[in-house]
C-alpha cells in the first residue's frame, strides 16, 4: 500500500492518505519512526503494526494524562483505559509500560490511601481497608500499608470520642446516646470491642477528672 500525501494536521500529528483511499491522523512520533513519507509502501503486516503502535502511543498518553491529576492502581488504570480501546492486549502492554517506568505502583499508591483514610479521614481499620481496595488495590497490598497504623486506629478512636462525639457522652446512662456512637464507629469501620473498651476507657477518664475536681 502506497502513502499517497502526509500533510501536517496539528503541531504533534500529520493526515497520512494511503492510496486505498483511507486517510487517517497519526501522532508524529509515529510517522517519524516508522518512516513515514509521500511515496512510501508498506505491506499489510506492516500496516497492522503502524496502527497497534498508533493505539498504543494513544493509550499510553492518554493514561499520563490522568495520571497527572491523580495517582491511579494498575488495576484502575487498565479499567479505565479499556473503557475506550476493546483491545485488552494493548491496555495490558500500556500499563505494564507505565509499571515499568515507576508512574504506576500499587504499593506507593497503597501508602497514601492509608495516610487519607487514617490520619486524615480517621477511617476505622476494616472501613481503610475496604476504601483501599475499592481503588484496585490487592488486600496483600492493602494490609501491608496499614500495618504502620495499628497504634494510630487506637489514638484516633479516642480522639474522635473526645472531639466530634463528646456531646453524646456527657451521662453513661444515656444508652441511646452511646449506641449512637458506637453505630457511627462502626460504619467508620472500628471493631465492636474496641469500640466498647474505648468508650469504657473514656468514662473512666471522666469520672476521674471530675473526681479530682
Amino acid at each position: 500500500m502506497k502513502v499517497l500525501a502526509v500533510k501536517l494536521n496539528d503541531k504533534n500529528s500529520y493526515r497520512v492518505t494511503f492510496s486505498n483511499g483511507r486517510t487517517v491522523v497519526l501522532s508524529a512520533e509515529i510517522v517519524w519512526d516508522h518512516g513515514i513519507s509521500e511515496g512510501a509502501e508498506f505491506d499489510l503486516p506492516q500496516i497492522r503494526d503502524i496502527m497497534r503502535a498508533a493505539v498504543f502511543l494513544r493509550l499510553y498518553n492518554t493514561a499520563l494524562n490522568k495520571l497527572s491529576y491523580r495517582d491511579y492502581s494498575a488495576s484502575e488504570m487498565l479499567k479505565k483505559l479499556s473503557e475506550d480501546c476493546k483491545n485488552p492486549d494493548l491496555c495490558e502492554a500500556a500499563v505494564q509500560k507505565l509499571i515499568s517506568e515507576n508512574l504506576i505502583n500499587d504499593e506507593r499508591y497503597a501508602e497514601k490511601l492509608a495516610y487519607k483514610y487514617v490520619e486524615v479521614r480517621k477511617f476505622g481499620k476494616r472501613r481503610a481497608m475496604r476504601e483501599i481496595i475499592s481503588r484496585g488495590i490487592s488486600r496483600f497490598t492493602a494490609e501491608d500499608a496499614l500495618r504502620q497504623y495499628d497504634d494510630v486506629f487506637e489514638e484516633n478512636i479516642m480522639q474522635l470520642l473526645s472531639e466530634k462525639y463528646s456531646r453524646y457522652l456527657a451521662d453513661i446512662n444515656d444508652k441511646r446516646a452511646i449506641d449512637k456512637v458506637k453505630n457511627s464507629l462502626i460504619r467508620s469501620g472500628y471493631d465492636f470491642s474496641q469500640i466498647n473498651c474505648t468508650i469504657k476507657d473514656y468514662f473512666d477518664n471522666m469520672n476521674e477528672t471530675l473526681e479530682e475536681q
